[in-house]
């Protein structure tokens, strides 16, 4: 269900982007996106995009870095609570 990339873009500077997508509990498919170095030193940042009800969301959560692991598991517990 991952399909990973890496992509370059201007963000407050040269940053890297991880790309993943994620099967939602109602069958839909939402794009994360999160940095690949932290943000600054000490935080690390995520996006979630799906769209729901017609509308487009973006879902943004920050982490502490050496909390990765967690901030995409609640990523994911959050946008299952869509569609529900």
């Amino acid at each position: 269900d991952s399909d990973l990339d890496a992509h370059h873009a201007l963000w407050n500077g040269l940053a890297r982007f991880q790309t993943d997508t994620y099967r939602m509990r109602d069958g839909q498919t939402a794009v994360i996106v999160g940095t690949k170095q932290p943000m600054g030193r000490d935080y690390i940042s995520q996006d979630a995009h799906f769209v729901w009800d017609g509308l487009l969301y973006d879902l943004h959560l920050v982490a502490p870095v050496g909390r990765e692991e967690e901030l995409h598991q609640v990523t994911r517990d959050v946008l299952d609570c869509f569609g529900t």
